[in-house]
């Protein structure tokens, strides 16, 4: 099984080189290694990136991809978008939450590297994100201060475009701490622990992020932000509340759970909600879909229910829907991309 696996893998990396959507999507509900590298310790989504697919960016961290794995050079995806000149790509990435802060072996982050390249639309658009970050007391790192200041005192233009666009940002900081103090306490905090304490606290947090449509045009500057940080309170939950099932569902699917964001895990239930219904793993008809606990809003003790359920399955062995599921699933996850 791990040779079949790893064939899978190897055949995921060869589908995003080829931007092959229905089979990119085929492999990965196949049980292909969202995170598998090659010789240069590439995941699919670092040649996603280098390739310029946006689609393809988007389905493999969907499906749970680490957005901010680091190849042998210790560059991100971002890395590989901002080296490329990929503007659009380097968008998505970003507002799906990856670390603009982080630094390659030489210690440079993806604005180091569009500035030396002369990428200006690149740099704007991380730029654009700093601003954000500053306003709202986020971190942002020295290297990336220092380019920022290098880069906007090059010209009047740039200069102005950014004040503006650091106005913009305090303008709607003010706006959300206006309409919503929790929201902004929310907004602020660093530390997924400190975010679910007031997550789990106020209930009018948690319905701003019932329609995302809806906050992405109440916030236009801070909703990827804020939805980011919803995503990881929600995965933090999750975790905590499932933490058997996760263990044993990790080592058996091959799947990253710590390094997926909660819509992945979420899709990835979705496609598996039917395994383990076979009466001899003790379950009678239920699958592995009812012991799942989605309900995010608060911490709490897993449910006795899902520690039986595992520790069913670990006494009585995997059957065989772990490592494949059933075509049915596989065929409607490729469709919906049709």
């Amino acid at each position: 099984m791990p040779q079949l696996e790893e064939t899978k893998s190897t055949e995921l990396l060869d589908a995003v080189r080829t931007l092959n959507m229905k089979e990119i999507v085929r492999l990965i509900e196949a049980g292909a290694d969202i995170n598998a590298k090659d010789k240069n310790e590439r995941t699919p989504l670092h040649t996603a990136a280098e390739y310029s697919s946006t689609k393809a960016v988007k389905v493999l961290i969907e499906a749970g991809a680490d957005i901010n794995a680091k190849d042998k050079n210790e560059r991100i995806p971002l890395h590989i978008a901002a080296v490329k000149g990929y503007t659009e790509i380097v968008k998505v990435l970003i507002d799906l939450g990856a670390d603009i802060n982080a630094k390659d072996k030489n210690k440079k982050t993806p604005l180091h590297r569009a500035t030396e390249i002369g990428f200006t639309d690149i740099c704007e658009v991380i730029l654009n994100h700093i601003a954000r970050l500053e306003v709202a007391g986020l971190y942002v790192s020295e290297e990336n201060l220092q380019k920022k200041n290098e880069f906007i005192t090059t010209s009047t233009e740039r200069y102005n475009n950014y004040l503006q666009h650091l106005k913009n940002c305090e303008e709607e900081v003010k706006k959300i701490k206006e309409r919503n103090k929790s929201l902004y306490d929310f907004l602020r905090k660093n530390d997924v622990n400190k975010m679910a304490g007031i997550w789990e606290q106020n209930e009018n947090v948690r319905n701003e992020f019932d329609n995302e449509e809806n906050l992405k045009k109440l916030y236009p500057e801070y909703a990827h932000i804020l939805i980011n940080k919803a995503d990881e309170v929600k995965k933090e939950i999750f975790l905590h509340n499932n933490k058997p099932l996760v263990d044993f569902l990790s080592t058996h699917y091959r799947y990253d759970f710590q390094k997926a964001k909660f819509f992945g895990m979420e899709r990835f239930f979705e496609v598996h909600k039917n395994d383990f219904k076979e009466e001899r793993v003790g379950v009678r008809n239920n699958t592995l879909f009812y012991f799942v606990d989605f309900n995010v809003e608060k911490r709490y003790a897993p449910k006795l229910k899902l520690q039986a359920f595992v520790e069913t399955i670990g006494n009585e062995g995997v059957n065989s829907n772990l490592h494949h599921p059933n075509t049915e699933q596989t065929q409607g996850a490729s469709q919906s991309l049709n």
